[in-house]
């Protein structure tokens, strides 16, 4: 997240209105504190770097916000994307891409996870 972080101040002066909420600890989840900053969020860009074959979302951390979402009733479309699997390299553009979809994620409901930078 070091590298999105960086690169947030340049998406902020093109005029998208994201932020970037990591979390250090998977179980137990951390319910409250998602929840209080995704409450009032349009959409919401998770990014996974695993697959969980077979799962309605393919990234384990977007399964479990989409459970989070429906359980607490939030309103916001979830775009999920497999990134940086395979030891394949983020650099700062990719970041970018991907906050420029999670902007784009606020009117546009993606139903398939997306694979981003994955060969083959």
């Amino acid at each position: 997240a070091a590298t999105l972080k960086s690169i947030l101040p340049e998406a902020w002066r093109q005029g998208l209105k994201v932020g970037l909420l990591r979390l250090r600890l998977y179980r137990p989840f951390p319910v409250k504190h998602f929840v209080e900053h995704a409450s009032d969020a349009k959409g919401v860009l998770v990014v996974d770097r695993s697959i969980s074959y077979g799962a309605p979302y393919q990234g384990p951390l977007a399964n479990e916000i989409a459970g989070l979402k429906v359980r607490e009733g939030l309103g916001f479309n979830l775009t999920s994307v497999v990134a940086g699997i395979g030891q394949r390299t983020m650099e700062d553009e990719d970041f970018m891409a991907l906050v420029r979809l999670a902007w784009e994620s606020r009117t546009r409901r993606f139903p398939e996870t997306i694979f981003y930078g994955v060969r083959g």
